[in-house]
């Protein structure tokens, strides 16, 4: 194979950019203990060799391992060609004006194959980061902050109502509730009453009727999600009744609440699982019960529009 000779103002350059093409395409093969380098005489040493690859390397050669690569250097058409021997395969020749060049050359390569192959001297294993220890668990930490939130979960509610033309006048009572979700979707079923309150025939305080309602309620609904706003449909089952004074009981003593409407909330954690909740609903009763006087006049019949809201405390597991 013939060789061009290069101008030498340029053949630094080369031999460099040479270099780096060659130690990309090296292989990670097994490797002996030392750099073998042959020369004639007048080239650098051995010695000198490997003072130029520590300086490229900013390490020294005793912390590394340079073995499996063999370079010979032979004098060749008034220059110098150099033959470079990785593991035993895959052979490169170089060729410079003077030894010195090849020398640098062969130094650029041997740092550029020992950065690839990243092996210590002192332990001939890959280095495995140790992955972080996992953060420590403080005792005062709610669980869903310490674990995520579940998908599944259960739990109850105890809530205080209040509302307008449930019951006669401003009505109060109050509910308790079961609850299951799956993800961000609510179920609930729960049992509400409430309290007596009275409606009275204007200047006869003896016509007057106590009138009280006890519902059971589902709802269904969903969360959103990152914010504590939930929305849902709510139906209710029940019967209202009353006792007074000149009423027809036959056709009025009680009577099926049936009703449905909608309903959002918001919610407060106060962590481990207890949570706030504040919420109105509109309801539409399209089964109600009207009570009346021996005369057939209505004394009291809940409006078909309700509204109510409720403040209680949830727990869920």
């Amino acid at each position: 194979m013939s060789r061009r000779r290069v101008c030498p103002g340029f053949v630094r350059g080369a031999l460099v950019g040479s270099a780096i093409v060659a130690a990309i395409a090296l292989p990670r093969a097994a490797i002996a203990d030392e750099l073998a380098w042959r020369a004639p005489a007048g080239c650098p040493g051995r010695a000198e060799v490997g003072a130029r690859v520590e300086q490229r390397l900013g390490v020294s050669l005793d912390e590394i391992t340079a073995g499996g690569i063999a370079i010979e250097v032979v004098a060749r058409d008034g220059g110098f060609a150099a033959t470079l021997d990785v593991a035993g395969v895959r052979e490169r020749e170089l060729v410079g004006a003077t030894c010195d060049e090849l020398a640098d050359a062969v130094a650029v390569i041997v740092a550029r194959v020992e950065r690839e192959r990243g092996v210590r001297r002192s332990a001939r294993v890959v280095a495995v980061a140790a992955p972080p220890p996992p953060p420590l668990e403080q005792p005062d930490q709610p669980v869903a902050a310490r674990h995520g939130p579940r998908r599944w979960q259960i739990g109850a509610r105890a809530a205080t109502l209040a509302g307008i033309c449930v019951v006669p006048g401003v009505g109060f009572g109050g509910e308790v509730t079961a609850l299951a979700r799956v993800g961000l979707a609510t179920l609930e079923i729960g049992a509400a009453r409430w309290l007596t309150s009275s409606a009275q025939v204007e200047h006869q305080a003896i016509d007057r009727v106590d009138v009280d309602l006890a519902v059971a309620t589902a709802r269904i609904g969903a969360r959103l999600p990152n914010v504590p706003l939930r929305g849902w449909l709510v139906g209710e089952l029940g019967s209202m009744s009353g006792t007074g004074v000149e009423m027809d009981t036959r056709r009025s003593g009680s009577g099926r609440w049936v009703a449905g409407g909608v309903g959002f909330g918001t919610a407060w954690n106060l962590g481990r699982g207890v949570a706030v909740v504040i919420a109105a609903e509109a309801i539409d009763a399209a089964q109600r019960p009207a009570f009346v006087l021996v005369d057939g006049s209505i004394l009291y019949e809940s409006p078909r529009i309700s509204a109510r809201t409720w403040l209680g405390v949830e727990v869920a597991w």
